[in-house]
């Protein structure tokens, strides 16, 4: 929680010590400034907006840094220029009497962590050419570097207008909002304003909330104001809110010039640029010496005119209001030096800044999630965890996520629902509450508790899962630990989403001319599969949500397929799987038997879940059993699968198993699939068993040669795909595809991964909209058609160049993707090749290298054998070949 500060403690010096000491008013000023700035940077970090035509951010900041860090110049001219630009301005806060117009002046063309929906929200990167300004005092070196520091950790830099960035709002929806006008050097600072938005050129807005639009003029700054009505802000005013509590009544309106000295001898004093005596004249209470001044001090400071409703006659007015003179007059009037000296007033301000930067952050929430915007939402969720009660966030949250809901049935058949960003955005609001403790947050969402929900939730019935989720869910805030835990099942909520999607992929089988007599082996084989170019973006949500596009290639491995399965009808109404030649089979005698394949750890998981996904048999309780279901297809079945390849290869071999499982299985049954069908089945299969993997595996296995396959971001997602052909005849076609064959050298690592421990860190950062994610997605989508288009001009040495581009953007994707092993080998062969990447998601398996000249494999061994030594022992050479048949399919009748 932010700390509340007593300023006059925190600069050094006492109220009481200043009015003696008149000659450090100005530099009692200029510290107090820089306690406030650092205060606002610190406790409401920055989202910024750039105007058009303005300054970029970042020398907006440096102007501000500059201002409070330069002491010796800006006490001295601050005390002798009353009649000089802006720069020497008093102003007043409402935590004391603080002067920072001057450093609010000096702001030019900025949002602070404000939102202001007429205008829309730019996301601003950050920028490591970042300046600083140092101090010029010793004494007032620690605070300043704590300031320097924590400006350091805010600043972004932009030189692209408001609109290219990120706006929240289409240009249809942006046509609809209230008009707004923005003159140059601007500054919103932690504010809410809706409605329309007029404000002039150098004014300052500050900590306040507009919820029916303002008009502010040139040279103002307008702080604290909670306003139910639109507010109208003459030029050169300094109008301020201050809080002594939080009830209505605990509120003062102080409005004064932006060049008024607050300690002028009253016949020099000015309000509003006019004589403060003709203000006292024209409002009736010249008369009155007792109640006009708090003191022997006849100043603008001392005067007792200030009260909760907004002094008469002074530019700043509230729209609808006519009766503010009435009432003005009527009511308790207090000293600018009373109100700064109120107790309850830094509660109070402290209270008010939180609470509606609390409400600011959640706006940008419910629209970036409302409109569909891809702003990452982390860093707003961390200031929640520190600044507000968990139950609180979670009402808006969930007040947002049935808005979403709800918003789905009125979407246009084809839109991919937005409600898996939602869950997910839930997920990390909670992990930030939970500190993100223990590693609790990955892992299994099993609890029975939330499978009610999941299931609402993959029916399509939005609205009931979030209310479902929402009963669990609140049973668990007990403890960071269930907290966490909460967290991972609304990841399996939108694993429960995620399903729902891939499901909507169209699997047509048709009939076979005739169906397999038992003791007929069908034995399908396939290649491997290695990604070129594009992978992740093949995974679902990504897929769906942004689309996808890979090239890869289908290859043989020391000259032969390695993925295998065959399948027999049986006698006997059972179901007998051999996950591999030897060991101890599984056999299946009932439907419950069947329908585990989600269970964790559940033996022969794949080969049972390929049987259930053909749709040929029904587990649901009522069906008849198994034995009888069996019985009147024309027996059971017996099913092998094999692969000589290594677990975590990286070569795709379970989606391509199960495409060869799904196509041996369905002859026997007497269907048959078209190559779109299989490879959306293989899809289907993988939901099924929750390992959610993508497409571009079974498109690279089942297919031949070397292909580019792409989906577009629409429901239901659909896969299409085309082969690359080099020359102009197929005679050329094949004799790159042998030239290209003698480039690739194929090393098995010796080290495995399994690819399921990236995907789930990969896909919460697609969800959380990371910028790196949404950057490096676009261009690996853009990776695999330059791949696809340097196959097509046979260049080999651009074909390295994209594999290593390729690798490049996965490292980025997932982080430890590279292990320090395979750092080592890339380095020693990296004057011997074009490009290199590991296969599939990284971290291990198999490493493809483009050599510089052909059939090197032999030069390449010898190298990264004499560099590892003893670390070379467990990695294994092979010999790559292009495959150009893809799945093929034989009957036997051997026993």
């Amino acid at each position: 929680m932010v700390k509340d500060i007593d300023y006059q403690t925190y600069i050094g010096r006492s109220e009481e010590e200043d009015k003696d000491k008149s000659d450090d008013v100005a530099a009692r000023d200029v510290r107090a400034a820089r306690v406030l700035l650092w205060k606002n940077l610190r406790d409401f970090p920055i989202r910024a907006v750039v105007w058009p035509g303005s300054y970029t951010y970042l020398q907006t900041a440096l102007d501000y840094v500059k201002f409070i860090t330069s002491y010796d110049s800006r006490s001295s001219s601050s005390s002798s220029s009353s009649s000089s630009s802006l720069s020497s301005s008093d102003s007043s806060s409402s935590s004391g009497d603080v002067n920072t117009s001057t450093a609010s002046a000096a702001v030019s063309g900025l949002q602070y962590h404000s939102f202001v929906p007429s205008l829309g929200l730019a996301q601003l990167s950050r920028d490591s050419h970042a300046r600083h300004y140092h101090p010029q005092q010793q004494q007032e070196a620690d605070l300043l570097e704590r300031e320097k520091r924590e400006i350091d950790d805010h600043v972004a830099l932009s030189d692209e207008p408001a609109s290219v960035l990120y706006p929240l709002a289409s240009p249809t929806q942006t046509r609809k909002n209230p008009p707004f006008s923005v003159g140059s050097q601007c500054c919103i600072i932690n504010s809410l304003i809706y409605g329309q938005l007029s404000i002039k050129s150098r004014s300052v807005i500050e900590n306040c909330h507009f919820r029916q639009g303002c008009v502010i003029g040139s040279d103002s700054l307008v702080s604290g104001v909670d306003a139910d009505h639109q507010i109208v802000v003459n030029d050169s005013t300094c109008f301020l809110q201050v809080r002594d509590g939080d009830r209505p009544d605990d509120k003062y309106y102080i409005i004064y010039g932006i060049r008024d000295d607050l300690d002028a001898p009253l016949e020099h004093a000015t309000l509003l640029g006019r004589p403060l005596q003709t203000w006292l004249l024209e409002l009736d209470i010249v008369g009155q010496q007792d109640d006009i001044w708090d003191g022997p001090v006849h100043t603008l400071r001392h005067a007792r005119i200030f009260s909760r409703f907004l002094l008469p006659n002074s530019g700043v007015a509230f729209s609808g209001d006519d009766k503010q003179t009435a009432s003005w007059k009527a009511s308790k009037k207090l000293s600018i030096s009373e109100i700064s000296s109120l107790k309850g007033s830094l509660p109070a301000e402290f209270s008010w800044r939180r609470s509606l930067s609390f409400e600011t952050d959640m706006s940008i929430v419910h629209t970036s999630l409302c409109d569909k915007r891809d702003v990452c939402l982390l860093e707003i969720f961390s200031r929640c965890a520190r600044n507000a009660p968990i139950q609180q966030a979670l009402e808006w949250m969930d007040d947002i996520a049935e808005r979403v809901a709800t918003a789905i049935e009125q979407e246009p058949e084809g839109t991919v629902p937005y409600i898996g960003r939602v869950l997910s955005a839930i997920s990390d609001l909670l992990a930030a509450y939970s500190g993100n403790k223990g590693g609790l947050r990955s892992g299994p969402a099993r609890n029975p508790a939330f499978q009610e929900a999941f299931q609402l939730l993959y029916q399509g019935r939005y609205v009931d899962g979030l209310q479902a989720m929402r009963v669990q869910r609140d049973k668990w805030l007990a403890t960071v630990e269930s907290i966490a835990r909460a967290a991972r099942h609304y990841e399996g909520a939108c694993q429960a989403v995620t399903r729902r999607m891939v499901e909507t992929v169209q699997v047509t089988m048709t009939s076979s001319s005739s169906k397999r007599e038992q003791g007929v082996w069908v034995e399908v084989e396939a290649p491997a599969r290695i990604d070129l170019a594009g992978g992740w973006t093949d995974t679902p949500p990504i897929t769906y949500e942004h689309g996808g596009c890979v090239t890869n290639m289908a290859i043989q491995i020391d000259g032969k397929c390695p993925i295998k399965a065959k399948c027999r009808k049986i006698s006997q109404p059972i179901i007998i799987l051999h996950v591999a030649e030897g060991g101890q089979p599984v056999v299946c005698s009932t439907k419950e038997e069947l329908a585990d394949y989600a269970r964790p750890m559940a033996p022969a998981a794949l080969l049972k879940a390929c049987v259930v996904c053909l749709n040929v048999l029904d587990l649901t309780e009522r069906a008849p059993s198994l034995s009888a279901q069996l019985t009147s297809l024309g027996g059971g079945l017996e099913l092998h699968t094999s692969s000589d390849l290594p677990t975590g290869s990286g070569l795709g071999t379970s989606s391509i198993l199960a495409g060869v499982i799904l196509e041996a299985v369905a002859d026997i049954m007497g269907r048959a699939f078209d190559p779109q069908a299989l490879i959306h089945a293989v899809l289907k299969v993988e939901q099924m068993l929750t390992t959610g993997g993508g497409w571009q595996d079974q498109v690279g296995g089942l297919l031949p040669g070397i292909k580019l396959s792409y989906s577009k971001p629409h429901i239901p997602l659909t896969v299409r795909y085309e082969i690359a052909t080099a020359g102009n005849t197929p005679e050329s076609h094949a004799s790159f595809l042998k030239k290209l064959e003698s480039h690739f050298c194929l090393i098995y690592t010796g080290r495995t991964r399994l690819a399921r421990d990236l995907l789930q860190d990969v896909l919460r950062r697609w969800y959380s909209k990371t910028p790196e994610i949404l950057d490096v997605t676009d261009a690996l989508v853009q990776n695999a058609h330059d791949m696809h288009a340097a196959i097509k001009k046979e260049d080999i040495q651009s074909v390295g160049k994209e594999l290593s581009k390729y690798w490049h953007y996965k490292k980025i994707m997932a982080s430890g993707a590279e292990p320090p092993s395979v750092t080592r080998m890339l380095s020693l062969v990296s004057s011997h090749i074009w490009g290199a990447s590991l296969t599939g998601a990284g971290g291990g398996g198999f490493m493809v290298l483009v050599t510089q000249h052909p059939n090197d494999h032999a030069n390449i061994e010898k190298v990264l054998k004499e560099g590892l030594g003893e670390d070379a022992s467990q990695m294994t050479f092979h010999k790559l070949a292009i495959d150009t048949v893809g799945l093929a399919k034989k009957y036997t009748t051997a026993s």
